[in-house]
C-alpha cells in the first residue's frame, strides 16, 4: 500500500530503490510539503481526510461521504426518539420533525453531491420519522404521507422538495454577489449549456429530463433543471443576460452615473455616505488603488487601461466618456 495515496497497488507499481512504500504515480508528482511559520511547524490535514469547512464535513477531493453520513444518523435521531417519546402530542411531533430534518438537510444538500442510493436512504428514514410522529405502523404505503391533502394524503414536505429549493437558493445567491462564486457559477452554466446542446435553461430542462440521476449531478444547473423537470416545473431565467445591470462592465456604468448625476452610497470608515461619481481614472498599473474619495462628496472610479473604449486616445482625459475635458482626471 502506497504511504501517500493510501491505495494498495501491485509490486511492480513501486520503486524498488524507494524504501518510503510510495508509488511511481505520488513519486514523480507534486506533493504539499509541511508548513512551517517562525519556525514552528503548522498543523495540516492530508488532502483524503475529511476536514471541516464551514460546517460542512469533507475531504479536499470533494468525497462528502462523511457529510451526508452525519444528514443520514441526525435523520435516523429523530425517528428513533420519536418512536420511544410518548409525551408529545401528535402536532408536537410534527412540529419537531418540519423544524429539524429540513434545516439540517439544505445546510449542505447545494454544497454537496448525493448520489441516488444515498439519497433513497435519506427519504426512507425521513418517510420513517413522519410515520412516528403521526404513530404509524411501518406497513403503512409511504403514497399516504406523499398524496395531497385534497386526496386523502398528509402531503409532507419530503427531502427532494428540500433539495429543489436549496439549490435554486443558493444558486440565485452566488448570482447576486459579484465575487468569485459568480464567477464559478458562470462557468457551471456554459458548461451546462455546451455538453446538452442547449441555448437557455428552457431547453436544458428538456434535455435534462433525459439524464439519469448521477449524469445530471455532475453539474449543478443540470442537476437543478433535472429536479425541474422532474417535479414538471418550467424555470424561465437568464441569469448572465448582457443587457442585466450585473452583466453591464463598470466603466459603463460609470459613465451612465457621470451622465444622469446618479447618487451613490458608499460605506467609509464604517459610515454610509452619499457621493456621486465626477470622473474616470484609466490606471495601466492594476495594483494602483481602483476607489478614490475626492472632497465635496465625489467619487472618482479609476478603471483598468483596457477597459478604454476601443478607438479613443489614450493620452487625453476622460470624464463621463467626453475626452479632452477639463474635468477629467489625467491619466497616469
Amino acid at each position: 500500500m502506497c504511504k501517500t495515496c493510501g491505495i494498495v497497488q501491485e509490486s511492480h507499481h513501486f520503486y524498488v530503490t524507494n524504501h518510503e512504500r510510495c508509488c511511481r504515480q505520488c513519486a514523480t508528482s507534486w506533493s504539499p510539503k509541511d508548513i512551517e511559520h517562525e519556525g514552528v511547524r503548522l498543523k495540516t490535514t492530508p488532502g483524503r481526510s475529511t476536514t471541516r469547512l464551514l460546517g460542512i464535513h469533507q475531504s479536499m477531493w470533494l468525497d462528502s461521504s462523511a457529510q451526508r453520513r452525519k444528514v443520514v444518523d441526525g435523520a435516523i435521531e429523530v425517528a428513533t426518539y420519536l418512536r420511544k417519546n410518548e409525551d408529545l402530542r401528535i402536532d408536537q411531533m410534527l412540529k419537531f420533525v418540519s423544524m429539524y430534518l429540513p434545516p439540517l438537510f439544505s445546510f449542505s444538500a447545494p454544497l454537496i453531491r448525493w448520489p441516488e442510493p444515498d439519497f433513497k436512504i435519506l427519504t426512507a428514514v425521513w418517510l420513517r420519522a413522519y410515520k412516528n410522529a403521526w404513530n404509524l405502523g411501518r406497513s403503512t404505503a409511504a403514497c399516504l404521507l406523499t398524496f395531497p391533502r385534497e386526496n386523502g394524503g398528509f402531503q409532507v414536505r419530503l427531502p427532494l422538495v428540500t433539495l429543489f429549493d436549496s439549490m435554486w437558493g443558493n444558486l440565485e445567491r452566488c448570482h447576486q454577489f459579484d465575487d468569485g462564486t459568480r464567477q464559478m457559477m458562470r462557468l457551471a452554466y456554459q458548461e451546462s449549456l455546451t455538453d446538452n446542446a442547449c441555448s437557455n435553461l428552457l431547453e436544458l430542462q428538456k434535455e435534462a429530463g433525459l439524464l439519469s440521476w448521477n449524469k445530471a449531478d455532475e453539474n449543478e444547473f443540470t442537476f437543478e433543471c433535472y429536479l425541474a423537470n422532474k417535479f414538471e416545473i418550467e424555470v424561465v431565467w437568464e441569469p448572465f443576460n448582457e443587457y442585466t445591470i450585473s452583466s453591464t462592465p463598470n466603466i459603463t456604468l460609470a459613465t451612465l452615473s457621470i451622465k444622469t448625476g446618479l447618487q451613490l452610497s458608499v460605506q467609509i470608515l464604517g459610515e454610509q455616505v452619499s457621493v456621486k461619481c465626477f470622473a474616470i481614472e484609466v490606471h495601466r498599473d492594476y495594483n494602483r488603488p481602483r476607489t478614490a474619495i475626492q472632497p465635496s462628496n465625489r467619487l472618482a472610479i479609476p478603471v483598468p487601461w483596457p477597459s478604454v473604449p476601443e478607438g479613443s486616445d489614450r493620452n487625453h482625459i476622460w470624464s463621463g466618456g467626453v475626452a479632452g475635458t477639463p474635468s477629467g482626471v489625467a491619466i497616469s
